[in-house]
């Protein structure tokens, strides 16, 4: 049991990778009695580390989101949040100038406020299609989900999408791009942009940190705690 409780912590990214942590230090300290050359003493060393890793202490939840438009990103990212309680970042309010349609901002800026919401709070959701901001919030090391339900799926969920008064003006306003992002959910899959699947596959695969890669649209934050 504790066994399978460490490797949730590790795999679903709780832990703070970016603090100091008691195993940090146990694996500083020779084993009594002993020199540090047998390989008992690598195996007592390692014994002890996951020990307290256990004990230790699970501190914050950091999740960075990405995938196609309409794979469940912002669904996810608020059932996370709302149950940890903390702050969720929609990298769409970063990476286009506001109250302007499609007008990207600075890529200087927009990574500057990423930074900046991270550094701010010792847990936050990101969520989004931009692997270059969502890059950025990797150096914090949080769980990366990749949410990649299929293209059917994302067309399905954009249709079904109810008004973003955040992005748009009125829901007769987002109704009018919905042809436009249908057709930008089905080229996903085949531009080369920082926003397609390219990138994301190839962000993923460079990330070194806690990971999933889920093939269905989540609902909710026990779909992603009991994989």
């Amino acid at each position: 049991m504790a066994s399978v409780r460490f490797e949730s912590a590790c795999v679903l990214g709780l832990e703070s990778f970016g603090q100091e942590r008691p195993s940090d230090h146990i694996a500083q300290l020779p084993v009594a009695g002993r020199s540090m050359h047998s390989a008992r003493d690598v195996f007592d060393l390692h014994r002890q580390s996951r020990l307290a890793r256990l004990s230790g202490i699970i501190l914050h939840m950091r999740v960075a989101i990405i995938g196609n438009s309409g794979s469940g990103k912002s669904t996810l990212a608020r059932a996370i949040a709302g149950e940890r309680h903390c702050p969720v970042l929609d990298l769409d309010t970063v990476a286009w100038e506001p109250q302007k349609i499609a007008v990207p901002r600075a890529e200087g800026d927009a990574e500057h406020d990423v930074e900046t919401f991270c550094a701010a709070h010792p847990e936050w959701v990101i969520e989004g299609c931009y692997a270059g901001l969502v890059a950025t919030s990797l150096r914090h090391s949080p769980l990366l989900i990749f949410l990649d339900p299929g293209m059917e799926q994302c067309l399905e969920n954009c249709r079904n999408r109810p008004w973003e008064a955040h992005k748009f003006r009125s829901k007769a306003e987002q109704d009018e791009r919905l042809a436009f992002l249908l057709n930008w959910v089905r080229e996903y899959y085949t531009r080369d942009d920082p926003l397609s699947l390219r990138a994301h596959e190839a962000l993923f695969q460079r990330y070194l940190g806690p990971k999933r890669r889920l093939a269905t649209s989540v609902m909710r934050v026990a779909d992603v705690l009991a994989r």
